[in-house]
């Protein structure tokens, strides 16, 4: 008898602190992340972009839920050409054609899911997270040969990989990217994902360590720097080092070894046109980023550049995307000055150079606004 009551207790116990934690985590996900999370990080930037350097990316999909959208919402997806290095949001991709959109008298309100460095195989699992989200309406993805590295020197650029829940992983299963999935991510990814993805309270582990400072631990230990240095939470925002490329040993930056197929990245690109098909039908963009002309002849083995236009023609056709070829968009000085060395810098755009391209994407992103827009005409009948 004692032991069943004592087995009773445990039970009583366990359920407690079950609770406990589920009304912990309720409130982490919903006032924690609006009272301190949202004012920080989210609220007073011109623009919603990632602003954790790719460590904690759900901060960004959280708050495509939370923040009030302000018209037709278009997610950009890219790299450093995108998000425009380490310039401020008002320089960006999305912002400057946001603006050139609403010239237009087009409401839209932009997001900026681009980060540094990003390779396709990143940005498949994102495609796979905003056609999963309906606060989003049309994806527009910039795409660029050094995207898909053969043997990439950083699997992952960002911690999407592990920001992946159940639904997430099945969409991808069911428009038949599986095998890929199964060589890209790893079980202890895909746990990973799943717990943080369901588990706010470790999602926003460094953000409540940082609340937890900022009122409470701070103002016990002043006076004690060194203290004050042992228990100093790390920031919630990190700014990723900006290292110079790897350079090759050959006489192209960008040689077939290294960038052509067959690999996980490129075979990526076809796992995002099938989630853009069955997903988001109509409402997907792609584009070729521009190629600085200057030196061009240095950059890409021969043929490859074209290989690589002719798998992405093919893969947009197949999948009904929208799509424009834009290598040829720029002359040599729309391009910003080499950042470590060099004569030009062949695929990042100065100021000049991306106002010209917000303005070239201004067209295909207002056809596939129209494709959403329709659709949600035929689910509001």
């Amino acid at each position: 008898m004692r032991a069943r009551g004592r087995g009773a207790q445990l039970i009583v116990a366990l359920t407690k602190i079950a609770l406990l934690l589920l009304i912990i985590d309720w409130w982490v996900g919903g006032r924690f992340f609006d009272v301190y999370v949202l004012p920080r990080y989210v609220t007073p930037f011109l623009l919603l972009r990632d602003r954790t350097g790719g460590q904690n990316p759900m901060m960004l999909f959280d708050a495509l839920h939370r923040v009030p959208r302000r018209g037709l919402r278009v997610a950009f997806l890219g790299d450093s050409t995108m998000n425009a290095l380490d310039g401020l949001d008002d320089t960006t991709i999305p912002y400057l054609t946001g603006q050139a959109l609403r010239a237009q008298q087009a409401e839209i309100d932009a997001v900026d899911c681009s980060e540094i460095g990003l390779y396709a195989g990143d940005a498949a699992l994102m495609v796979d997270k905003l056609v999963g989200a309906r606060d989003v309406d049309v994806i527009v993805y910039g795409a660029a040969l050094r995207a898909f590295p053969r043997a990439p020197f950083t699997r992952w650029v960002s911690r999407i990989s592990e920001g992946m829940n159940v639904d997430d992983l099945w969409r991808i299963v069911r428009v038949g990217g599986g095998e890929w999935l199964r060589r890209s991510l790893s079980a202890e990814q895909v746990l990973t994902g799943v717990v943080r993805t369901h588990w706010a309270t470790y999602a926003y582990r460094t953000p409540l360590r940082n609340a937890l400072w900022e009122r409470r631990l701070r103002p016990l230990v002043a006076g004690w720097p060194q203290l004050e240095q042992l228990l100093r939470p790390l920031p919630v925002v990190e700014t990723p080092a900006l290292a110079p490329r790897a350079a090759s040993a050959g006489p192209y930056e960008w040689p077939r070894d290294e960038y052509g197929p067959p690999s996980g990245n490129w075979q990526a690109l076809e796992v995002m046109g099938q989630l853009c098909a069955r997903y988001a039908p109509g409402r997907c963009v792609f584009y070729a980023g521009p190629v600085n002309p200057v030196g061009r002849d240095h950059l890409v083995e021969p043929e490859l550049y074209e290989e690589y236009l002719a798998h992405l023609r093919v893969v947009v056709g197949r999948y009904g995307i929208i799509w424009r070829d834009l290598t040829d968009s720029m002359t040599g000085s729309d391009f910003r000055p080499p950042k470590y060395g060099g004569l030009r810098d062949p695929i990042h755009m100065n100021e000049q150079g991306r106002a010209k391209l917000a303005k070239l994407l201004v067209a295909p992103i207002l056809e596939a606004a129209a494709n959403a827009q329709a659709v949600q005409s035929r689910h509001a009948r």
